[in-house]
């Protein structure tokens, strides 16, 4: 068969298992892709469609900035899709797309090496259809990062054996242009050893086309460094945050038994080993339980690379552990305070193995007796395991038990790999029932109807700020609400960023990716030293000067009405004492106003300051100065005025000239013909 036919076979079998969501509505709401990625992504596409840029995101913190926080993905090219049809049909089609792209990417890099299509559709299969690539669906930048890996590694092989850096380069800058601090250092590591292995005389290329595509990402990266500066990343995490999320030593089991901890991450058993969470950062690190037995069976048959992929799983797993090594305690006290979860640092690891598993099933023929009696080994080995534990707990020792009856299965398949079709098809249709089903299990999805607004939004004002209380006082009751559906708890109790999907802005909210700028947080840490004293109406002033129409607290009740619901007053967005707000003109990045006043007095605006925001009055530039802690002011002479305020941040102008410049010097140039005889 073709390649071409082998590439639409992959993307008809990843159609297959996303059809309900591609085809019948359903969508994605899991942990994070609901309660924030998906009202990011539909701020930033509504500020496109309403013709601004998206400078600034009014809806969350008192107002933020959004093109220069790499979270929004605003300059990465895939995340476009969400402007095809109904934003719920391009939210997911661009979160499928990747899983595409992961397939075609790891089968071109396979082949590429080059590996019999065998081997390849087993590697390509493994690596988008593994728990671990499924998983990180929950956190869309780990996800996106890690579903080039594929493309990276063909472009980059293509220029070591002396292709063009272009397409290494573009390959490349995507990633970076996501930019998730743990994944992309990962890749970019991997790439090097890499080429350390395959050539080391084209490391100079390779390392060239990284600074091209660094320029190409300059519009994202050099943005971002700015912001980081000014947000709350700059003071450096906590140690407990560094480390939260840490891999427990023993979950590398689960590369044999995928539901060793839990049939999935709302069912877990053996809570204690993931830390006061009691749940991982990644719902799955399986990949197969063929991967784990070609990767020990080319481990014994010292398979080339074997001691290159060990060394790499060795770092890659002792970097997880995190605060269960002191690698971790003497990186914090080094200075390395700005990344966290150290879990995500096994990704390197994983994709290692099924890159090793795919050239040693490629040499299958060399390697069947080895491959059947370690399969045949872990098969014993979960058997008396999960044997021996269904006497304490049935449920735990019912799913080892399945998960040796695998690698028996597979164990058969490779003894008798290459014999017929029949087991080629038999393999095919095995690592599908194996992997595929059980990581598409781990992706619950919610009918069409869930996205629309809750009664309780359709009672509030348009556009109202909103403060949920109850998400700093009422943890419990959060949690028990969360239990009985993770996620109407989520919609029907306005949480936590959801309320900007159906148009009302938030404020006083945590800083669920500490990226909110310093004067948030400064606000956010009076307010908690307030609820800390014991002053019963702690919440009232922070409300006030934050412009919130709607305090949210929990009440005991149903899954549908979770919430209760207060109205309080307030003096609008724009305030100013003894005078006169005469009309107000916004959009996302702009205010106009006209006013009058008596006497000279401040404009009180409740929006964050930032010092990309400038003001007018007339037409003349006048200072903004800081107003209750976090927003912002200018002071007003006596008579009737207009009042412009504008945010612009010039350094994603000259930084995207950059990205300009990086791709036009991309572009090959017709060679002009030697004049000659």
């Amino acid at each position: 068969m073709s390649d071409r036919r082998i590439l639409l076979l992959l993307v008809a079998i990843a159609t297959f298992f996303f059809a309900d969501v591609l085809l019948l509505g359903n969508n994605f709401f899991f942990r994070d892709l609901f309660a924030y990625h998906y009202p990011m992504k539909q701020i930033v596409r509504d500020t496109i469609a309403r013709g601004d840029f998206p400078w600034w995101n009014p809806y969350f913190g008192g107002g933020q900035p959004m093109a220069a926080n790499p979270a929004y993905e605003v300059f990465y090219p895939p995340q476009w899709l969400i402007f095809i049809g109904s934003f719920g049909f391009g939210f997911a089609l661009h979160i499928i797309f990747h899983v595409y792209l992961a397939l075609i990417g790891m089968y071109l890099f396979l082949r590429s090496i080059p590996l019999r299509v065998e081997a390849t559709m087993f590697g390509a299969l493994s690596f988008a259809f593994s728990g671990f690539l499924l998983g990180t669906m929950t956190n869309l930048p780990t996800f996106f990062v890690w579903s080039w890996v594929g493309v990276v590694g063909w472009a980059v092989l293509r220029l070591i054996r002396g292709g063009g850096g272009a397409p290494a380069a573009i390959a490349m800058a995507m990633p970076l242009i996501v930019l998730d601090p743990v994944a992309v250092p990962q890749i970019f590591a991997l790439v090097i050893a890499g080429t350390l292995i395959v050539d080391r005389r084209a490391l100079p290329r390779v390392l060239a086309a990284m600074l091209i595509a660094s320029a190409i990402a300059a519009v994202v990266i050099i943005p971002a460094i700015d912001h980081t500066h000014d947000s709350s990343r700059s003071r450096g995490f906590p140690y407990h945050v560094v480390v939260d999320y840490s891999m427990p030593p023993i979950r590398p089991i689960e590369l044999l038994a995928p539901r060793a901890f839990g049939l999935n991450l709302r069912t877990r058993w053996f809570m204690q080993f993931f830390g006061e969470r009691g749940t991982p950062y990644l719902p799955s690190i399986y990949c197969g339980v063929a991967v784990a037995i070609l990767a020990i069976a080319g481990f014994i048959k010292r398979q080339r690379g074997a001691l290159a992929v060990i060394a790499i799983c060795a770092v890659s797993y002792v970097l997880a552990i995190g605060s269960a090594s002191p690698l971790f305690r003497w990186l914090y006290a080094a200075g390395l305070h700005s990344i966290r979860y150290p879990e995500k640092f096994i990704a390197a690891g994983l994709v290692s193995l099924i890159v090793f598993a795919s050239v040693c099933a490629d040499r299958i023929n060399e390697m069947r007796r080895v491959a059947a009696i370690v399969g045949v080994t872990i098969g014993l080995a979960l058997l008396i395991t999960g044997a021996f534990v269904a006497t304490q707990m049935m449920i735990i020792g019912a799913t080892t038990i399945l998960a040796a009856i695998v690698a028996f299965a597979w164990a058969m398949v490779f003894w008798r790999a290459g014999s017929s079709r029949i087991w080629t098809l038999a393999a095919l249709a095995l690592l599908l029932l194996d992997l595929a089903w059980f990581s598409n299990q781990l992706l619950p999805r919610v009918p069409r109807w869930f996205f629309a607004a809750p009664s309780i939004a359709k009672e509030l004002e348009p556009g109202a700020t909103i403060f949920h209380r109850g998400e700093w006082t009422q943890e419990q009751m959060a949690l028990d609400y969360e239990r009985m559906s993770p996620a109407l708890s989520v919609r029907n109790a306005l949480r936590p960023l959801t309320p900007a999907l159906w148009g009302f802005r938030i404020a006083l909210d945590g800083d669920i990716d500490e990226t909110y700028l310093l004067p948030t947080h400064d606000l956010l840490d009076a307010m908690v030293r307030r609820g800390n004293s014991g002053d019963p109406h702690w919440s009232e002033p922070f409300a006030a000067i934050s412009n919130v129409r709607y305090i949210v607290d929990f009440k005991r009740g149903n899954i549908d009405h979770p919430i209760v619901v207060t109205r309080i007053p307030n003096r609008g967005r724009f305030s100013i004492a003894g005078g006169r707000i005469l009309r107000v003109s916004e959009t996302s990045s702009t205010a106009d106003l006209d006013l009058e006043t008596p006497s000279q007095a401040p404009l009180i605006i409740a929006i964050t300051i930032h010092k990309y925001w400038h003001a007018f009055i007339d037409g003349r530039p006048v200072p903004l100065q800081r107003a209750n802690i976090a927003y912002q002011s200018v002071m007003i002479p006596p008579g009737r005025h207009h009042v412009e305020l504008r945010y612009r941040n010039p350094v994603i102008l000259w930084s995207g000239l950059v990205s300009a410049i990086a791709l036009i010097a991309l572009i090959p140039r017709r060679r002009r013909p030697r004049s000659g005889s």
